[in-house]
């Protein structure tokens, strides 16, 4: 991909024009100045005919705009709007972010170019454009990653930014943005996204917000949070809205009946999902880190244990060690998680390499390797230490029969119930005298293993355990994973059970 620096130097500027447009309203910008999307149904006339939710949020002056929605909602259209609106309202720089510069670059080519392609009066402002910054009259434009582009986002001094598909950004999104935007006097920023989890920074910046729902009786927004922080105006959008406009009855009905249930609240009605009711969140995971404990640090004769979940395709492999502690007598243990590391290299064999060091940097009694993604590196560090390490397969099973060993040519293999290996651990995690992590001074890799142990939510099924754990398609649980696998070869350590067929062993949790 090129770089920004390439687009900016492709561009020679030739002088603006005197605006003459009608900047009043934004309403009627819009209805004047832009013409209506490709996709627009035959029937539709106007940008807001029955569309009576969109004019408030059009007009809204605040200088900082929330908006949960569902997806086919016309959002995208509308940040295409105020870029044209603000940029020619009010001379500056303004920037459009969203999570992937490939998402980026589709947005300024696929709807804001092509827009400007289809409304003349606009496009006699553009000076000169690239795929990454347009001029537009006195202003100009940038298209990036919130993600990947960070120091260029804070290096940029912004009158405006939008932060699109913020459901997949990094905690410290909206700091970076208001940095960029403090020297300004619009100084404005909207934040928009499909929601996932509740527990999220997407969660959380909408928490504090005005949260305003749609009244079909009344047709109005009415803010819904008496507490909200004043300068965060919040607003839900759902595809009901759509319904019968240009979203198909029966098709959204489908969706209802016969969908997962996590992807229509998050997708179709645009809501945040806690599934069966998520027995942790994004701040309590925070305070687990605790200052007491150095990342690494370990006493002569400490059990230690590792856990290893291999990484296929967007995963990445993770190496976490765990410290159980005798809490109280006889059985109640403490466990602290001494080090995560994200082994990013997809090179198996130096995969292989950094875990094998780690395991002679860490004297381990016990290192449980992920089964399903493992099976040439378990083999390999199988030869290297013997009996130190064994293999688990999470999967189904009987919860009176949540375990059971089988000797294979490279060791133990544990084939574990998922969902009472997952309950387990949550039951330590979710006591705040059971579990710490070690104090992590990075906040991004702190945000990551946050964010990968919530990544798993629980929800109702027909298996005899009444629910199962389920995984957020797009956020990763391998660090979550790694720590289950530990706290499983806890269980079997402490049971010095090796080198016995466990036939039920409930009794333990």
């Amino acid at each position: 991909m090129k770089t920004l620096e390439v687009e900016f130097n492709k561009i020679k500027d030739k002088e603006p024009k005197e605006v003459t447009l009608n900047l009043d309203d934004s309403v009627a910008f819009v209805e004047n100045n832009v013409a209506l999307p490709e996709k627009a149904p035959a029937a539709q006339k106007t940008w807001f005919e029955n569309r009576p939710w969109l004019p408030q949020l059009y007009r809204d002056l605040n200088q900082r705009i929330i908006i949960v929605k569902g997806r086919q909602m016309e959002i995208s259209e509308y940040a295409v709007n105020m870029l044209f609106y603000w940029a020619l309202k009010w001379p500056g720089k303004y920037i459009y972010a969203s999570s992937s510069g490939q998402k980026a670059d589709s947005f300024s080519r696929d709807r804001f170019q092509k827009q400007l392609d289809r409304s003349p009066t606009l496009a006699s402002f553009v000076r000169e454009q690239a795929v990454r910054r347009i001029a537009l009259n006195k202003s100009e434009l940038y298209f990036m990653t919130g993600y990947e582009d960070t120091k260029t986002l804070r290096s940029i001094d912004a009158d405006g930014i939008i932060l699109d598909e913020f459901q997949d950004y990094r905690a410290n999104s909206i700091p970076i943005a208001e940095e960029g935007l403090s020297h300004s006097s619009l100084n404005r920023l909207w934040v928009i996204g499909t929601p996932l989890l509740t527990g999220t920074n997407f969660s959380n910046t909408w928490d504090i917000s005005t949260k305003n729902e749609w009244n079909r009786v009344t047709q109005a927004w009415e803010p819904t949070n008496l507490g909200a922080d004043k300068i965060w105006s919040g607003y839900h959008i759902s595809q009901e809205f759509a319904v019968g406009v240009w979203i198909p009855t029966e098709s959204f009905d489908y969706k209802r009946k016969k969908g997962p249930k996590q992807k229509f609240m998050n997708e179709c009605l645009g809501l945040f999902y806690s599934g069966m009711g998520r027995p942790t969140d994004y701040g309590y995971m925070k305070s687990l880190f605790s200052p007491a404990l150095t990342k690494g640090k370990f006493g002569s004769g400490e059990m230690l244990i590792a856990g290893v979940d291999w990484g296929i395709s967007k995963s990445s492999t993770v190496f976490e060690v765990i410290r159980p502690r005798l809490l109280q007598l006889p059985d109640i243990y403490t466990i602290d998680v001494i080090y995560v590391e994200k082994v990013d290299n997809p090179d198996i064999v130096k995969q292989i390499a950094r875990v094998s060091t780690l395991l002679k940097t860490f004297p381990v009694s016990l290192a449980v390797l992920d089964y399903g993604s493992g099976f040439v590196q378990n083999q390999e560090l199988y030869k290297q230490f013997g009996n130190k390490v064994m293999q688990i397969q999470l999967g189904n099973g009987r919860v009176g029969q949540p375990i059971t060993l089988e000797p294979t040519a490279f060791g133990q293999l544990a084939k574990v119930n998922r969902t009472w290996a997952i309950d387990m651990t949550m039951d330590y995690i979710t006591n705040p005298e059971k579990f710490r992590f070690y104090d992590e001074p990075i906040d991004a890799i702190k945000d990551w293993i946050i964010g990968d142990f919530l990544a798993e939510y629980p929800e109702e099924s027909l298996t005899t355990e009444g629910k199962r754990w389920v995984h957020n398609p797009d956020t990763t649980d391998d660090a979550l994973l790694a720590c289950v696998n530990a706290v499983v070869g806890f269980q079997l350590q402490k049971k010095s059970i090796m080198t016995e067929k466990v036939d039920d062993i409930i009794s333990w949790v």
